[in-house]
């Protein structure tokens, strides 16, 4: 299976150069897709502004992917009710969002953030320690040992381009589907979800066997 080597070769070329997606997963049943409905989402992928990021993201549901020169990093999606706006703008790039609950901390996976993390008082006067909430920022500061909050924020920035697509009127389920097809085609290295899934191309679909509309 090739993978393209740059986000210019996505943007000219197809990403999926067949007919068909199949997607195989432990313990779920094997699924067909037209390829076209992934090669649209990259032919309308658009590029975060970092300097005007609330106003440069909507709130509709949406996928949105981590480029670090010619690789895909990270890949996420947005379903909740303030979308992409939500999951990006106020998760991914607020440095203050953080997370103080200590049954949420991993003392071990995150032994360097405790060691540098935001102190803050509750109500009560206590204490209490803060790390990235963010999956994707608690993913980088783990593997680059960065500082919660604005160190993380500063090397997505820094190190890589955000770019997204906003897919309306979709259900939930659909968009997992779309994550996971993704995931496993591309692989990478900051995501863990979907172990397991392989993606494979096919000029058609088996007798018997339905494709399945992302809608």
């Amino acid at each position: 299976l090739t993978r393209p080597k740059s986000f210019k070769e996505i943007s000219l070329l197809k990403v999926f150069d067949s007919n068909y997606v199949k997607l195989s997963r432990p313990r779920c049943p094997t699924l067909y897709f037209a390829s076209d409905y992934f090669n649209e989402i990259f032919d309308n992928l658009k590029s975060l502004d970092y300097s005007n990021v609330k106003q440069g993201i909507p709130r509709d549901k949406g996928i949105y992917f981590w480029f670090v020169g010619e690789q895909v990093n990270y890949i996420g999606i947005a379903k909740n009710r303030n979308g992409l706006y939500g999951r990006v703008a106020l998760q991914h790039l607020n440095e203050k969002y953080l997370e103080f609950r200590e049954s949420k901390q991993n003392p071990e996976l995150d032994k360097f953030q405790l060691s540098q993390a935001v102190q803050t008082l509750d109500a009560k006067g206590n204490v209490k320690i803060g790390i990235d909430k963010s999956t994707f920022r608690k993913k980088i500061g783990r593997k680059f040992k960065l500082k919660p909050g604005s160190e993380t924020v500063s090397y997505i920035k820094e190190n890589g381009t955000l770019k997204f697509m906003a897919i309306n009127n979709i259900e939930g389920k659909s968009l997992d589907l779309i994550e996971a097809t993704l995931i496993a085609f591309f692989q990478p290295p900051l995501n863990t979800a979907h172990t397991g899934a392989i993606v494979t191309q096919h000029s058609s679909v088996p007798v018997g066997q339905e494709v399945t509309v992302l809608k």
